[in-house]
């Protein structure tokens, strides 16, 4: 069964989620872990999900200080004021806690459909990243010592953990 939403005329609230938006909330957002700060906007006449934000835990130290977060709304509920009213959420909880700013909680693509829409809630560049290949024929003798030398001090159940 198809839904119709229509939020100029039948508007939406905010909440912080519950237990019975963790699935929404998952479908919206599935790249955010847990122990985030999840708020969701629920249309007013289906009271169903029509977006959700997400704020992490950890503050980036790097001045301006602040969390990473997530927004997502669903296509037929955007440029109706959803998103950033789940901004304004998210940053009034963030200044609570001393943030200092806000950040997209993963790597956005320079020219892509995503910074667009980061842009368009007025977020700007913080920084870029630079990728380079290397070979690692050229840099592996070079590190073989050094790890063999720190190895002991690396837990065997370490693990990498991606940054973005």
């Amino acid at each position: 069964m198809a839904v119709e939403f229509d939020i100029a005329r039948s508007g939406f609230s905010l909440r912080p989620a519950t237990e019975t938006d963790v699935q929404a909330c998952r479908m919206l957002l599935p790249t955010i872990g847990g122990g985030a700060i999840w708020i969701v906007a629920v249309d007013g006449r289906h009271n169903l999900v029509v977006g959700a934000a997400a704020m992490l835990p950890r503050m980036r130290r790097k001045p301006p200080a602040g969390p990473g977060m997530a927004i997502h709304v669903i296509e037929p509920c955007r440029q109706a004021g959803v998103g950033g009213s789940l901004l304004d959420e998210l940053s009034a909880a963030a200044a609570t806690s001393g943030a200092q700013a806000l950040y997209a909680a993963h790597r956005v693509e320079i020219g892509s459909a995503a910074m667009r829409a980061w842009q368009w809630m007025g977020f700007v560049p913080a920084e870029s990243v630079q990728e380079h290949m290397l070979p690692v024929d050229q840099f592996e003798p070079q590190l073989a010592p050094l790890l063999d030398r720190l190895q002991h001090r690396i837990p065997h159940n370490a693990q990498v953990i991606p940054l973005y």
